[in-house]
């Protein structure tokens, strides 16, 4: 967002969060104020006193930014503080990943002002939730210890989310392969995030898939069948109850 102005919150002098600030840190005032103020700015443009190291994003209350601790006038050990004493206050939240938001961001501005990035950070979010998601599916399907946060799995989840798959759809993928390979010596190997989510593979193996099985698939409940014939067939519960009695037998 190319922003020239951002609005400042005339609120500060009778908000009993800022006073109580103002109090504690009255012979800083000057640095917290900035603090505060070059934070507003960081979040509504980049550029400033702070080096941007990340992209932001935003929510309906909150705006995300992340910067590195780069500032001429103060050292880390000031910032480091009054940063705490934002998160304390209830002012900011600071997260693993190293971003801070703004809480109620859209409490100080107008709400046009973020409405493309509003949308941008949901679906962000969403696909980061979904990415943890089939990740910890993965590991209790198969009862692997894939870690969640390797930039490698989770770069590949992320492609097939954004390709417009949804994380049942992974997930029946995991199931209906961790099924097909466990007891084979030579392709239970393959059962990891790089083999089943690489695309060139995950639509073919998605496709084996009957399309209206895949929730079913995803949520565990095929069953592994084997028919008279000797074919091999994933089923639901229902079909297998109302199938002649010896045509299909469970195989696992």
């Amino acid at each position: 967002m190319d922003a020239k102005w951002f609005k400042h919150y005339i609120g500060m002098s009778t908000d009993p969060k800022f006073r109580k600030l103002h109090m504690k840190y009255a012979e800083k005032f000057f640095g917290f104020y900035w603090m505060w103020e070059t934070m507003m700015e960081s979040a509504a443009k980049d550029g400033g006193w702070f080096r941007q190291s990340a992209k932001r994003a935003h929510d309906e209350d909150s705006m995300f930014i992340a910067f590195e601790l780069t500032c001429r006038t103060f050292g880390t050990e000031i910032i480091d503080e009054f940063l705490t004493a934002f998160k304390d206050e209830g002012l900011i939240n600071v997260q693993e990943d190293g971003f801070i938001y703004i809480k109620n961001w859209e409490k100080y501005q107008h709400s046009k002002l973020s409405t493309p990035y509003v949308q941008q950070h949901r679906e962000n979010k969403r696909i980061e939730d979904d990415t943890d998601f089939v990740l910890l599916e993965f590991n209790k399907i198969t009862g692997k210890n894939f870690r969640i946060k390797t930039e490698n799995y989770r770069k590949l989840i992320r492609g097939r989310l954004k390709d417009g798959y949804g994380k049942a759809d992974l997930v029946a993928v995991i199931r209906h392969k961790q099924r097909d390979w466990i007891s084979d010596r030579k392709m239970k190997k393959f059962i990891t995030p790089e083999t089943l989510f690489r695309p060139g593979n995950f639509d073919r193996y998605l496709n084996e898939i009957p399309k209206d099985s895949v929730k079913e698939e995803a949520s565990g409940g095929l069953l592994k069948v084997m028919n008279i014939y000797g074919h091999i067939d994933h089923i639901t519960q229902k079909q297998l109850d109302q199938a002649e009695p010896g045509f299909w037998k469970i195989t696992e």
